[in-house]
């Protein structure tokens, strides 16, 4: 966790990507958007909470707390989006 590099240029960015790009048209049905929007957010709540339980075996609690604030904020994102697509 410590040492390492943050991605500087977008060919860096894209290549550890995780989450990919919709193919096709320009998407106007708000419940697939919403889904798709949703679905993103589940995926980086899940990046968040492995990130910080690797932070707290290495005991290190900044970037353990740094995760409990995108942990709280990728749930309450998750949760409005689920109940505007209702």
């Amino acid at each position: 966790m410590e040492g390492g590099k943050p991605a500087s240029r977008m060919k860096d960015f894209l290549e550890n990507a995780d989450i990919e790009e919709v193919e096709g048209e320009f998407e106007k049905d708000i419940k697939k958007i919403f889904e798709v929007l949703n679905d993103d957010y589940k995926h980086l709540l899940k990046l968040a909470k492995e990130i910080k339980k690797d932070a707290d075996s290495e005991e290190n609690y900044l970037v353990s707390a740094d995760m409990d604030e995108l942990i709280a904020s990728y749930s309450k994102s998750i949760w409005m989006i689920s109940q505007a697509s209702k």
